[in-house]
C-alpha cells in the first residue's frame, strides 16, 4: 500500500510508520557500532566505523530536535550534516580505494592499478548517468550518491579477485553495493517523482531505499558476527592492509 500524506488517517500512519523505521533503523546501527567496538573489526574497518557512527548520531540528532527549533534552523543544520556525510563518504572512498591497491600489490602491479582505474571509469558513468538523467531548471539527479553507489559496486566485485582480504572488508563492501544498487535507482525515481509532482512516487522510492538500508544493516551484523576474531587465516598475506590501509597509496 502507498501512504497518502494528504490523507489525515494515512498521515497519522506514516509518522507511526517512519517512527517505527527511525527507531529499528537507530537500534541496528548502534548495535553495529557495539560490534564493530567488541571485536578487532574496529581495527580493520576504521573508516567504516566512523561512518556509521556519524549516522547514528545525525539520526537521533534530527529526530529529538524535529519541531524544538526554527524550520530555517533545522534545514540548515541539516545541510550541514549532510556536507560532513559527503566528506565521510568520499573519506571511507579513500580508504577503501588505498585498502584495495595495496592488496593488489601497490600501484605498479596489475591488480594494485585496477582499483584506480575503476574509480576513474565509475566517475565517468555517473557522469553519463547525471547527464542523461531527466532534469528541469536546478532539480538534477545526485551525481555524489550515483557515483559512491556505482563505485562501491565496482570495488566489491574487484574485491573477489583479491584471495587475501579480510572477510569483514569484503562484508562491508558487498553491503555499501547492494545499497548503492538501490540508491542509484531511488536517485533516479525520486527525481522522476519531483518532476511529475508524484508524492505517492517518491514515498515509495523512501521506503524502498529505507527498507534496504535496514537489511542491509543487518547483513553488515550478521557477517562482522561470523567473521569475528579467529575466523579469518592468521597466515593470510594481507592482514595489516586494513589497518595500514588509511595512509598514502603505495608507489
Amino acid at each position: 500500500m502507498i501512504i497518502n500524506p494528504a490523507h489525515p488517517t494515512q498521515a497519522a500512519t506514516s509518522h507511526l510508520l517512519n517512527t517505527a523505521v527511525w527507531a529499528v533503523s537507530l537500534a541496528l546501527q548502534i548495535a553495529l557500532v557495539w560490534r564493530l567496538l567488541r571485536t578487532r573489526s574496529a581495527r580493520e574497518v576504521p573508516m567504516f566505523l566512523v561512518l556509521i557512527g556519524f549516522y547514528c548520531l545525525r539520526s537521533a540528532l534530527l529526530y529529538l530536535i524535529f519541531g524544538l527549533i526554527d524550520a530555517d534552523d533545522y534545514r540548515g543544520l541539516y545541510d550541514a550534516l549532510e556536507t560532513i556525510e559527503l566528506a565521510l563518504q568520499f573519506g571511507f572512498a579513500l580508504w577503501a580505494l588505498a585498502v584495495l591497491v595495496r592488496a593488489g600489490g601497490g600501484l605498479y602491479s596489475r591488480k594494485g592499478i585496477m582499483p584506480v582505474a575503476l574509480t576513474a571509469l565509475t566517475a565517468a558513468a555517473s557522469w553519463w548517468i547525471a547527464a542523461h538523467a531527466p532534469s528541469r531548471g536546478t532539480l538534477r539527479v545526485d551525481r555524489t550518491q550515483i557515483f559512491f553507489g556505482l563505485l562501491m559496486g565496482a570495488f566489491c566485485v574487484w574485491s573477489f579477485a583479491l584471495r587475501g582480504l579480510r572477510s569483514s572488508i569484503r562484508g562491508v563492501l558487498e553491503g555499501f553495493a547492494i545499497y548503492g544498487v538501490v540508491s542509484i535507482a531511488a536517485t533516479l525515481g525520486h527525481t522522476r517523482a519531483q518532476l511529475a509532482r508524484d508524492a505517492r512516487g517518491y514515498m515509495a522510492w523512501s521506503w524502498w531505499l529505507s527498507g534496504t538500508y535496514i537489511a542491509v544493516v543487518i547483513f553488515w551484523l550478521v557477517r562482522l558476527w561470523s567473521s569475528g576474531p579467529g575466523n579469518d587465516a592468521a597466515g593470510d598475506s594481507i592482514t595489516a592492509v586494513a589497518e595500514a590501509g588509511s595512509g598514502a597509496l603505495p608507489l
